[in-house]
């Protein structure tokens, strides 16, 4: 059989000394934040990946920290309509090896060891102004869970955003879309009710649907934000 690690004697009397295992891969940990340069972000949710997490985080806040090997990782943020990375740091600042603000992604250093040696990185977003882009906003309302994820379509897009805190929740920017009508539909969660569904601005809603979850909106320049509150 295989031989993990130490001593064995043959049969012709000679010993053997087995190699030992190789010492199991060293680990740290990292933490992401969001950041927003200017206004227009401030309660939008993005995600990030990095060495097989996935982790979403709030404009103004920061990932819980999980651990990671240590040595250098890649943290790529997962591109959304309506704004564009502007900075990307870290804290230590010497843990920052590569940025690439087009491909919304860094390498950073991560040593090894716990919280406490943790490597932080930051990215920060602008908002793009004009483009004719539909959020998505989540509340948590009488009952739900806040952070649980709701599924929404709207027209070929499909988006998930977690219940925030009332009274904006957390959104997520579906897409950009072609001036005129478009329908946003939840897709309600057994034992989950929607109580309110409103548009920002309130002159481009066009029809809603509260306990069908759906929502007919007139899209113009800028935003159109449609904020949902369920209840469990």
């Amino acid at each position: 059989g295989e031989i993990i690690g130490g001593t064995i004697t043959d049969t012709s009397g000679f010993t053997v000394n087995a190699p030992p295992p190789p010492p199991p891969p060293k680990q740290g940990s990292l933490e992401i934040c969001k950041q927003q340069a200017g206004s227009g972000l401030a309660h939008d949710v993005f995600t990030f990946k990095a060495a097989g997490h996935t982790v979403m985080v709030p404009v103004g806040g920061c990932s819980p920290a999980f651990t990671v090997p240590a040595g250098h990782v890649k943290v790529t943020e997962v591109g959304q309509p309506g704004s564009k990375p502007v900075a990307i740091s870290t804290t230590p600042a010497s843990r920052l090896v590569s940025k690439d603000l087009a491909t919304r992604s860094a390498v950073v250093r991560v040593v090894a060891g716990g919280t406490a040696t943790k490597t932080i990185v930051t990215f920060t977003n602008r908002e793009l102004k004009g483009a004719n882009v539909l959020r998505i906003c989540q509340v948590a309302g009488s009952g739900a869970v806040a952070g649980k994820s709701f599924s929404f379509a709207a027209g070929t897009h499909t988006v998930s955003v977690p219940a925030g805190p009332a009274p904006h929740g957390y959104c997520v920017a579906a897409g950009t879309f072609a001036p005129g009508n478009e329908t946003v539909t939840q897709i309600i969660p057994a034992g989950d009710q929607v109580t309110s569904i409103k548009t920002t601005p309130a002159s481009r809603q066009v029809s809603v649907n509260v306990p069908g979850g759906q929502a007919t909106v007139d899209i113009g320049p800028g935003d159109t934000t449609v904020t949902y509150t369920d209840a469990s």
